[in-house]
């Protein structure tokens, strides 16, 4: 149990003001430095054993790191009982969850502020070999002029190293990316490996934003220096006015129809019993137009002019397809090239679930359609809100003759053998949409893997390079 109390001296020069917070292994003290006459913090190890020796390593380690988005690390030292403590500068602001406590969901233009620090510190950390552990809500601090700093190096170190866990770069870039979903939808982030999508749970978060934080969950993004690229290349307008402008939120498996007004509604007015009958008529024509549109999505997927090929057909399952429904919420997606350069066409990728089957993601041009002999494939993933029984992919695609698998995962992989065994391979494209049966796989992400780019393009761009896939949109039941 501690014995520090106010007006105590650590190492001769730090006196201790007032706790500021404590667990089982550690307790910071606001503190005061009567050599240097500035105000600083000391986090104070009070448990004993082997975290003496796991803290001084990780002291020495966080010691390292400089950085303007990095709490500094002043000295090191011992108490009078022989407890090791850190001083560290004093905090700029509250930390970023007492203020989502205390005003609620952050802009998203200044989260893409706080953002593009903490990518650009844990990049910093990263290249020095210092993973953070522990990158959270409680563990930013935020100052009235804008600026953040992440502070918690060391605690979130010393409770890996005492759990046998070596931390991990890649665990900071999903715990940065959820950090920034807290604090624009002010609640807190799933405790499992869930994907969490601000924007489907925020009306008015922008989609580009919300995909960077999406790929950073799912893997997409693995590095704290494409994390912070990636936010540095976000371009976000605060007029301080409702998000209004149109933006697609994340498909929800229904589309809306639009019905421009008919020529009777721009008549002259009518009598009573006229405008009576007039009304019931469009009740009942919006009535069918609903049901016809159901069915269509139902049988022929996301606008595909050809309905599903009978079984037994290239493209289609010999088995019957899965339950009708409604499509589950995409909330990101990548394109896939483990065998390259780990992209391809990146920009392009969020047409395959955009809801508009007009836009599409299309592969690079090769040579041949066995991708001139470069690698095995290449393929785009989405990634759904929670892990769900999948049934039923469509691909619709304006593409023929191209050949791929289907794999399903709870996680998004960065090899193609960490996504295990397809739930279906050898799929022939020979119409606009292409159905596949999942068979009631689980998993929160698809991937559709192109092994053969099919027929040569009839007017390639460039004659040397005439293979290519394009796909419009993929949607899952």
């Amino acid at each position: 149990m501690s014995t520090l109390v106010p007006g105590a001296e650590l190492g001769g020069r730090y006196r201790l003001v007032r706790r500021v917070a404590d667990d089982d292994l550690l307790e910071r003290w606001a503190a005061t430095d009567d050599v240097l006459a500035r105000a600083v913090e000391v986090d104070v190890l009070v448990a004993g054993g082997a975290a003496r020796e796991a803290f001084a390593a990780t002291a020495t380690a966080t010691a390292r790191l400089t950085h303007p988005a990095i709490v500094s690390t002043y000295d090191t030292g011992r108490s009078e009982d022989g407890s090791p403590f850190v001083v560290t500068e004093r905090a700029v602001g509250p930390t970023l969850a007492d203020w989502i406590e205390d005003h609620g969901p952050v802009t998203p233009v200044r989260v893409v502020h706080i953002g593009r620090q903490l990518a650009h510190a844990l990049d910093a950390a990263h290249r020095l070999g210092a993973a953070h552990g522990a990158v959270s809500p409680a563990t930013v601090q935020v100052a009235e002029d804008g600026r953040a700093k992440l502070g918690g190096f060391a605690g979130g170190n010393l409770r890996a190293r005492l759990a046998g866990v070596t931390p991990d770069p890649r665990d900071d870039v999903r715990a940065c990316a959820l950090t920034l979903v807290t604090a624009l939808v002010a609640s807190p982030p799933p405790t499992d490996d869930t994907v969490a999508s601000a924007r489907a749970q925020r009306p008015g978060v922008p989609p580009e934003l919300d995909a960077v934080l999406v790929g950073a969950q799912a893997g997409g993004i693995a590095t704290a220096a494409e994390l912070a690229a990636r936010l540095d290349a976000l371009d976000l307008a605060d007029d301080a006015r409702p998000n209004l402008d149109g933006q697609r939120t994340p498909p929800m498996g229904t589309a809306a129809i639009p019905r421009a007004p008919s020529r009777a509604s721009r008549a002259s007015p009518a009598s009573p019993a006229t405008r009576s009958g007039a009304v019931a008529g469009v009740i009942v024509g919006l009535l069918l137009a609903v049901a016809v549109a159901v069915a269509a999505f139902v049988l022929f997927g996301q606008g595909g002019s050809n309905p599903p090929p009978p079984p037994g057909q290239a493209g289609a399952s010999s088995t019957t397809l899965g339950s009708p429904g409604a499509a589950y919420t995409i909330v990101g997606g990548h394109s896939f090239d483990p065998f390259g350069d780990q992209t391809e066409q990146e920009p392009l990728v969020a047409h395959v679930y955009d809801g508009d089957p007009s836009t599409v993601w299309s592969t690079e041009e090769y040579t041949t359609a066995s991708f001139g002999g470069l690698k095995p494939g290449v393929g785009a993933y989405v990634v759904f809100d929670a892990s769900h029984a999948l049934h039923l992919l469509t691909v619709t695609s304006p593409s023929r003759g191209w050949v791929f698998s289907v794999y399903v995962a709870q996680r998004v992989s960065a090899t193609l053998a960490a996504w295990g065994q397809p739930v279906a391979s050898g799929i022939t494209v020979t119409g606009d949409v292409t159905p596949v049966d999942l068979h009631g796989a689980t998993g929160q992400a698809v991937l559709v893997w192109i092994t053969n780019l099919g027929a040569r393009l009839a007017d390639p761009p460039q004659p040397s390079t005439p293979y290519q896939v394009s796909i419009g949109e993929v949607r899952v039941q």
